[in-house]
């Protein structure tokens, strides 16, 4: 996630006390000039030959484990899933639905 700090810190908050999820780990919390991640919003990326070939090329053991993943991993995998589209990444819309990969990307940032 980008944004402001305190929005920011508010949602990690609201994520971390949601029971329906677990695991949260924070890898990184730093001040940026600007967007990194242009573009993105909420995606799904699951598991096929070319999603698995992703995920190989930024892990050490070959599989998408973040909590085994350096920072810089993790990093050059967000930064090949924000210039995918198509059938490999699921997007949400600004209401939260998946929308299919042929629409625009909404302009807004989270």
């Amino acid at each position: 996630m980008e944004g402001e700090r305190s929005l920011l810190t508010n949602q990690i908050i609201k994520i971390a006390e949601d029971q329906r999820q677990s695991g949260l780990t924070v890898v990184s919390f730093t001040p940026i000039a600007s967007r990194i991640y242009p573009g993105w919003t909420v995606a799904y990326a699951g598991h096929n030959d070319a999603m698995d070939s992703l995920y190989f090329r930024h892990s050490v053991i070959g599989e998408l484990d973040p909590i085994r993943m350096t920072r810089e991993m993790i990093e050059g995998l967000m930064a090949e899933l924000c210039g995918m589209e198509g059938v490999n990444i699921q997007r949400s819309s600004p209401n939260g639905r998946i929308r299919s990969p042929e629409r625009p990307r909404p302009n807004f940032s989270i």
